[in-house]
């Protein structure tokens, strides 16, 4: 799962692929349960590639590099109104860290890579209260997630990539306070294995079928989470995705939400990598923790304009 994966992802989904109006763990387990096991998949020298994530309200541009040891990611986000900074993230293996940097103020922190499994004593401050817990039961929701492979087959840069549908299908049970949800991605993938030999195990864990606990507000959930066909274990270089989700308004009316967003390889080279991708350049400044916001820069109408436009365009030309 190459491309859908975010910087410091072990703290925040990345959004643009998974139901909308989920909790944070939800979040979580949906993306444990979409990818499959990648370990038979061929591993390459080194990687750089360029993707970009688009939505009508946020585009972003995200630049990694790979090789057996490190990773470093660079990216910029563009809102409806501000330019975001460039943002860089490094992991190294080899030296037990992540560097975040922000490149426009040339600063630079780091925390240990993997991070460490949290303490007792951290658990009992951060993890799930008494009142959280769920007596055991019958499933109040069920995550359906369904895989087909089109048969379709395209070369991508001499791979061969293939067409897949995934659908995430949420439906609430007797007793549940959640309303239903459904997210289709047609995407195209290949067969590469781009993990570097540290990587955590919630990115490389085998999904299957099973049972999770969550709180939808102050309603306690039991979930079934439910996989049907082959998990798509590839490298993503392309896709839309569509969300469907009920809410209800503030007149007290059910309504339907519908999103789109798409998922693109711009750019992709194999090969060795240039080593000083995954240093902190020098004069860069060691800060406690670096802005993630600043510098904004001011986004004219005008270019929010073309984005809706070309959005809107690729999706009656597709």
């Amino acid at each position: 799962m190459c491309v859908v994966e975010a910087p410091r992802c072990w703290a925040k989904a990345w959004p643009m692929t998974i139901i909308l109006r989920m909790s944070s763990l939800l979040l979580f387990s949906l993306l444990l349960l979409k990818g499959g096991d990648d370990s038979t998949l061929p591993r390459t020298s080194g990687i750089k590639m360029t993707v970009r994530y688009s939505s009508i309200a946020n585009e972003t541009e995200m630049t990694t590099y790979f090789r057996g040891d490190a990773r470093r990611q660079e990216t910029s986000n563009v809102t409806d109104s501000r330019y975001g900074p460039r943002l860089a993230f490094i992991e190294r293996c080899d030296l037990g860290q992540i560097f975040e940097l922000n490149l426009d103020q040339r600063q630079y922190d780091s925390y240990p890579y993997p991070p460490p499994l949290p303490t007792k004593e951290q658990m009992a401050k951060w993890g799930p209260k008494e009142q959280e817990y769920v007596p055991p039961g019958p499933p109040t929701s069920r995550i359906e997630v369904t895989t087909k492979d089109t048969g379709e087959r395209t070369d991508f840069f001499g791979h061969q990539a293939r067409h897949v549908i995934v659908t995430s299908k949420e439906t609430p049970l007797a007793g549940s306070h959640r309303y239903a949800q459904e997210s289709v991605t047609e995407g195209w993938y290949i067969d590469l294995k781009t993990d570097i030999s540290c990587e955590p195990w919630w990115r490389t864990r085998e999904r299957q079928k099973g049972f999770s606990y969550l709180s939808a507000g102050n309603a306690p959930e039991r979930v079934e989470f439910v996989s049907i066909g082959t998990p798509e274990a590839g490298c993503e270089v392309e896709s839309k995705t569509t969300v469907k989700s009920l809410y209800v308004s503030n007149d007290g009316k059910t309504r339907e939400e519908v999103s789109k967003s798409r998922v693109k390889v711009l750019d992709f080279a194999e090969g060795p990598v240039d080593p000083a991708n995954f240093e902190v350049p020098a004069g860069f400044k060691k800060v406690q923790r670096i802005s993630r916001s600043e510098p904004q820069g001011e986004r004219s109408s005008l270019s929010v304009g073309w984005q809706h436009f070309v959005l809107t365009l690729e999706d009656v030309v597709n």
